[in-house]
């Protein structure tokens, strides 16, 4: 075979592999995340949420048609996937995990809300200075973005879980917890707590997954299939299915939320 038909081999090759599916998995690939509703949650024996269907759909369409999702606690789910015994783990920001690859289209947003007592003097947020005096309750694990993380570490009371959060604020142990928005309005038509989430939010984050290292060649891949669902259409629909909103309008949130820092 000549230089140029060699040349030419290869550069159809290459092109068959960016085009043909991921090779056949020997096992089932495994996804653990923590309960988040409504993106995922334990529903029954199943995991379910607009997060779970989309994820499912994009790695079916590369070719690895059996995935578990697999719900555990946030910080063990990252070291599983650091070790390799978990393939992809959900809801990671943005940096988070620089060791590890990871996908650039988000499929969430984390929207981040101070909550305070009902009776508490602020009506609106308007910055994290008028909190430099407060007590602020936190989950132990839970990841804030970067800056205001520094600004709760002096301040923070520790909690174990959002609702022991929530219970100290009832009981004015603390003065305000940082948390998200939809799992306080999730909770607390539950618990009925005389707290109120401050508008606007205080900040809203993109989220990401994050893959075991031999993965690093899907991550590229895994991102472009979900940016086609987007642009398609598809995000809106399982999203509305689950949550009666689209993805657009998640999304819009998010960037009101960032317009208002």
């Amino acid at each position: 075979m000549n230089p140029s038909s060699c040349y030419r081999l290869a550069a159809w090759l290459f092109i068959l592999c960016l085009l043909s599916p991921v090779h056949a998995w020997s096992r089932p690939f495994r996804i653990c995340l923590e309960d988040w509703p409504p993106h995922a949650f334990v529903a029954g024996t199943s995991v379910t949420g607009p997060s779970v269907d989309i994820y499912r759909e994009a790695l079916a369409n590369l070719g690895i048609h059996t995935v578990e999702f697999l719900p555990i606690s946030y910080n063990r789910c990252s070291e599983e996937v650091r070790l390799g015994t978990m393939d992809m783990k959900l809801f990671v920001l943005a940096n988070e995990l620089p060791d590890l690859p990871t996908t650039r289209e988000p499929t969430e947003y984390w929207l981040l809300a101070a909550i305070v007592h009902r009776d508490a003097p602020w009506q609106r947020f308007t910055g994290l200075e008028t909190f430099r005096s407060s007590l602020v309750g936190t989950v132990e694990g839970y990841v804030y973005p970067e800056a205001l993380a520094r600004f709760i570490a002096p301040r923070a009371r520790m909690t174990f879980s959002p609702v022991q959060a929530y219970r100290q604020l009832e009981n004015r142990r603390v003065d305000v917890v940082f948390l998200d928005l939809v799992d306080f309005e999730t909770r607390n038509r539950a618990l009925g707590l005389p707290l109120r989430a401050l508008r606007p939010l205080v900040n809203a984050q993109p989220l990401y997954a994050a893959l075991a290292r031999p993965h690093a060649a899907l991550a590229p891949r895994l991102s472009r299939v979900l940016r086609a669902m987007r642009r398609s259409g598809r995000f809106d629909t399982l999203y509305r299915q689950h949550t009666g909103q689209g993805f657009g309008e998640w999304r819009q949130q998010a960037e009101l939320a960032e317009g208002s820092r």
